[in-house]
């Protein structure tokens, strides 16, 4: 009886740090990129903000459906590249992942535009705003 043998067979993932990182490419992604930002701006790296990935999308004008479905694609199309990739040199592999996966997760910029409503539509606030202060200052 052989305790440490593996049965190799047509779905065996010998690679499974690289699945493991594919699958949790998202977050480890927007994780360390909300860090780096928040720690260049001199802040705590655990206060909230608006800097994720999600935000930026919503931002963008997508629905909340829909930059869920886009990031939950994203991440369907890394899986498949490192399932795709599993047979290359484990560090080939990891630096293929390395250098796409921030290429897939930032295409939604690439490929939208940006919501300009939104933007008037707060700039039309501001001068509102600005108007009414101007208002009660002058009675």
């Amino acid at each position: 009886m052989e305790f440490n043998a593996t049965m190799v067979t047509p779905y065996t993932i010998h690679v499974a740090p690289i699945m493991a990182m594919a699958v949790l490419s998202y977050p480890i992604l927007d994780t360390v990129r909300v860090f780096i930002i928040r720690i260049s701006q001199k802040r705590s790296p655990f206060s909230a903000d608006r800097n994720h990935i999600h935000h930026g999308l919503l931002d963008l004008g997508l629905s909340h459906k829909r930059a869920t479905l886009t990031l939950g694609i994203i991440n369907i199309v890394v899986i498949a590249l490192a399932f795709l990739i599993k047979d290359l040199y484990s560090n080939l592999q990891l630096y293929l992942l390395v250098l796409s996966v921030p290429l897939l997760y930032f295409s939604p910029w690439l490929l939208l535009k940006p919501n300009r409503k939104k933007h008037s539509w707060l700039q039309k606030k501001k001068w509102a705003m600005l108007r009414a202060r101007i208002n009660n200052f002058l009675g």
